[in-house]
This record gives C-alpha cells, structure tokens and sequence, in this order.
C-alpha cells in the first residue's frame, strides 16, 4: 500500500471517529448543530476511502468511479459545512437561504450522469519527489465549472466566518483558519484534476485540519458548559440553602403567630366566659353594699344577690377547672397502661347516663379481647363526655333515637367508636368543633371546651380524636390508640398486640 493510501485510510478512521463523538455531541440539549457536523465528519471518511483508486494500481479501473463519489461527496461535506455555519454564526433561516445551501449538493450529484464532470478517461501524473503515481479522471469543461461552483462555496464559508469573528463570535476565528487552509487544499487538487499542477492531492490531508479544529472547539466549548453547569449548580446549592434557612425561619415565625393566635383566641375565650359571671358577682355586691351604706341596713333581697353572686363564681371556679383539663395535652408524665376497653366503655356508659338523667341506655358492643395503651381516668372522661353529646344529639331529635359505644381493631391500633342517630353537625360546625370555647348551645348551657380537652386527653395517650357527622344522620366521633395486650402477670408492662 503506498504512503498517500495510508494517509486516506487514517483520515478515514479519524473522522469516522470525530463524527460519532459529534453526533453523540449533538444529543445534548443546545448542541444540535453538532449533527452537520457529523455529517460532514461522515463525507470526509467517504471521500478518503474514494481517493485510494487514485493511489493504488490495482483499484486502476475505479478512478472514475471514485471520482464520482468523491464529487458527491463534496457537495455533501459544502451543505453540511454551511448547515452547521448557519447555527454557529445564528443566521436567520430564509427560504432563499435554504435553496442556495443545496445547490454545492445539486452540483456534486450532476457528477453521477456519465460524461458531464468526467470524459470516462484516466490521466496519470507522476510525483516524482514522492515517488508516487496518481491517476485522475479527466474533467470536461462542465466539470471545470463546477469545480469553480465548490470552490466559490468554500470562499463563502470563509467570508461568512470572518464577518463572524467581526462580530465577536466564540471559536469563529480557529473556524475561519481551518476553511482557509481547506480551500488552499482544495484549490490545489482541483488545478490537480485539471492537469494544471503536478502536485499530490492535499485533499485528505486539508479535510482532517477542519474537523479536528472543530473538534477542538467542541471540547473547549464542553469545557465551557461543564463549567458554567458546575458554577449553577453550586449558585443553586447555595440558593436552596438559603431559601430553605429562610422557609424554616419563615415556618418558625408562622408556628410562633399561629401559637399567638391560639393564645389570643384562648385569652378571648376566657375573658368572654369569664365576664359574665363576674359582671354579675360585681353588680349583686355593689347594689347590696350600696344598700347597706344608705339605709345601715341589709336590702330584703340581700340574699338572693349573694346567692347570685355564689352561682356566678361557682361558674368561674367550672371555667377554671375546664381550662385544667384542656392544659393535660400530649406531655402527660402519667403512666400508662393496657386497658380493658369493654369494662372501660361500660364505665363510661354509665356515667354518662347519670350525668345526663337519661332513661335510654348506652349500648355498649366492645369486644372484651380488646385492650388499648392509655389512662385509664382520663379514657373514662373522654368517652363519658362524648356520650353525653351523644345522648343530648339524641334527645333532641326523638325519643326513639339510639347511642351505642363499639370497638374495632386493625393494623396494631384499637378503636372506640361513639355513634347516635341524633341531630347531626353542620360542615361548618364540624370544622370548628375542636375549637376551645366554640359551641352552639345556649349561653350558660355549655362552654365549648369539653371536645378541646377530650382531644388533648386524647393525644396525651398517644391517639387521636377524629368527628363524623352529617346534618340530621348522626355523629360518629372515633378514639383511636396503640393496641396492646395485657402482660401475663399483674406488674408486668404491656405488650403490643
């Protein structure tokens, strides 16, 4: 194999290789123009391979045919060199713009019609300081003209990318070099063919110099982008950072508001519940001092106003002892323990239907298997009060109407389920009906925190309070808690179930 075929060969291979690196290039989001690129990668390793008739005797009778090619391949490699440039340089596409790119590929595809670039016939010119023979097929003066077309394009490429360096665009200059020396190139094969130059094709050899200078801008251009990409991420790492610091600092702000808007709610509560009876206290001690200090003597109703008084701050002394119950939230130091919850809702029954006076009982379907973790005073309190909402739901509906206490079990918790056909709870209501203070009753009938303190009895315990409830079919409020069974000796601790 002569030295000129070796040198095609290996430009073959390497532009074969830039060309995958180019197209796996092209993948990546902002690369796109790295896809011509490939391409004209692709036509330089064809038009290499075409080249090896001209070196080697034995591929003598290929020349032609080669030639062929290799002006096919010329055309190729001009389009896509002025595809890619459009992209690099940010030319606006046209359709006029669109039509003059593929004339160079019209041009190299007329060389595939017998006779009209090349006559058929072989001319061989020695080179005799490298000691090598070339053959070349014989241009006809058609094929002079479109030599004169491919060569006009590459002085356009130039021109195109020396304006682009004017401009300022990155690597346009490199670009502008390495087209410069490919027309050096190019023009020297051309005269070649034509037998107006003895020299060896440079051809092979002034393709490599383009590709590997843009192959060179790519890596500096990845370079580039790897760092721009490195310094994002740390700039959003640094925003994330401060952004989340700012969203705790935000959340601890909100937790803090919210827990004075709580105060402040609770603080109003208190004040509105508590104004009333000492209003009242205050009013029944002035009248009867003011009596006493006019006449010497006590007013005949002085006693009822003291009895009034004492009901008023028999009423304060309940708010208090209200709020007390409301304070034992889910910090309890209390122990705990496994609690038969049938004889805890039996408990609980009846003491509800004492309290409330009812003539219907509670029906209690607790399965005695069923043990839950909790207190076993302060479970009472909360079933017993949810009772007496229920029993009240009830008889305010019908006489008929029914409350029933069951138990449920599943996934390692246990649950209590208070249930009546009463009057039911309004969306409204059922949203607010853990509000301390709220309630529907009539002024001095109720004080709305009995489900407030339920709840946190609740949670203290490690459960949870949850409400069902739908305007005239009932209300369903479930208590649920860690199951457990009992230990087998008395002192022994609880098991989980």
């Amino acid at each position: 194999m002569t030295v000129a075929a070796t040198i095609a060969l290996v430009s073959a291979v390497l532009a074969i290789y830039v060309a995958a690196l180019a197209m796996r290039f092209s993948f990546a989001p902002g690369w796109g123009d790295q896809r011509w690129f490939a391409l004209a990668a692709v036509t330089v390793a064809a038009y290499a391979v075409l080249d090896l008739p001209a070196t080697i005797p034995e591929l003598e009778g290929l020349v032609v045919v080669g030639s062929r090619g290799q002006m096919v391949m010329a055309g190729l490699h001009i389009y896509a060199w002025i595809r890619y440039s459009d992209l690099h340089v940010g030319a606006a596409p046209t359709r006029r713009r669109a039509l003059l790119s593929a004339v160079p590929l019209v041009v190299g595809l007329l060389s595939l019609i017998p006779g009209l670039i090349f006559d058929g016939t072989v001319r061989a010119h020695l080179v005799v300081a490298l000691g090598l023979t070339y053959r070349s097929a014989v241009a006809t003066s058609f094929g002079a003209l479109t030599f004169a077309l491919q060569l006009a394009a590459f002085v356009f490429l130039c021109g195109r990318y020396a304006l682009a360096w004017r401009r300022g665009i990155p690597h346009a200059l490199v670009h502008l070099l390495a087209l410069s020396y490919l027309l050096a190139m190019v023009v020297n094969d051309a005269l070649v063919v034509l037998g107006m130059l003895a020299m060896p094709y440079l051809i092979d050899i002034g393709f490599i110099v383009p590709v590997a200078v843009v192959a060179y801008s790519v890596s500096v251009r990845f370079v580039g982008d790897a760092r721009a990409l490195a310094n994002l991420r740390q700039h959003l790492e640094r925003q994330v950072e401060e952004r989340t610091e700012a969203l705790a600092a935000a959340q601890a702000q909100l937790h803090r508001a919210e827990q004075l808007a709580g105060l402040g709610q609770l603080a109003a509560g208190v004040a509105h519940e508590v104004n009333s009876p000492v209003a009242a206290v205050a009013a029944n001690l002035r009248y009867v001092l003011a009596a006493q200090r006019t006449d010497g003597a006590w007013p005949a109703d002085a006693r009822e106003c003291l009895d009034d008084a004492l009901g008023s701050t028999e009423r304060i002394a309940a708010i208090a002892r209200q709020m007390s119950d409301t304070g034992r939230l889910a910090m309890r130091t209390t122990s705990q323990e496994a609690l038969p919850l049938r004889e805890v809702a039996l408990e609980s029954a009846r003491l509800a239907v004492a309290r409330r006076g009812a003539a219907r009982p509670v029906a209690v379907e607790v399965d005695p298997s069923l043990h839950g973790l909790g207190e076993r005073g302060a479970l009472v309190q909360v079933l017993s009060h949810l009772l007496v909402n229920a029993l009240q739901a009830v008889a305010d509906r019908r006489a008929d109407g029914r409350v029933a206490i069951s138990g449920e079990a599943g996934a390692g918790r246990v649950r209590l389920v208070v249930e009546d056909d009463g009057v039911g709870m309004e969306p409204t209501v059922l949203r607010r009906a853990f509000e301390p203070f709220f309630t529907t009753r009539a002024a001095g009938t109720g004080m709305g925190l009995g489900l407030a303190a339920a709840r946190g009895l609740v949670l203290g315990m490690g459960g949870e309070l949850t409400l069902e409830s739908a305007p005239g079919r009932g209300t369903r409020a479930t208590v649920e808690l860690r199951a457990v069974r009992p230990a087998p000796d008395a002192g022994g601790a609880p098991l989980p179930a």
